[in-house]
């Protein structure tokens, strides 16, 4: 690795921290090992490496080329561009369902924000509970 560990040459100590870890996690596991087999739960000397892993698969284009290089050099292939009309095609191809799914507040499926239901039916008008008013 390039610069000194306390010293990184053009990035953030944390950085340079995670990719030190790595490397280390990556000694100890022996020849071949690579950052792309590394599992998002791995975590070494206190360091969540899997987590950093996918943070710079997702963020690659915000990374300079000298860490770009760093992760190659530990085994990180970088992630292939998406083709937007493949992708397009894929997300018009899958169904929409009708109607509030499981994500939809509690009150859109029937349910009050404590979990229970609504009443429904004769006499559930929450209105009658209250002291009759008088009409003249």
């Amino acid at each position: 690795m390039e610069g000194e560990a306390w010293h990184p040459p053009h990035w953030p100590v944390a950085w340079q921290r995670h990719a030190t870890h790595a490397a280390e996690y990556l000694a100890e596991l022996g020849d071949g090992a690579r950052l792309d087999d590394v599992g998002l739960d791995v975590v070494h000397r206190g360091t969540t490496i899997g987590r950093w892993v996918a943070r710079q698969r997702s963020g690659w284009d915000g990374l300079n080329a000298a860490q770009r290089e760093q992760l190659r050099a530990l085994g990180l292939t970088p992630p292939a561009t998406v083709d937007t009309s493949a992708a397009e095609a894929e997300a018009a191809a899958v169904p929409v369902p009708d109607g509030p799914g499981p994500s939809a507040p509690a009150s859109r499926r029937g349910r009050s924000r404590w979990g229970r239901r609504r009443p429904t039916g004769p006499g559930s008008d929450t209105s009658k509970s209250r002291a009759p008013t008088s009409r003249r």
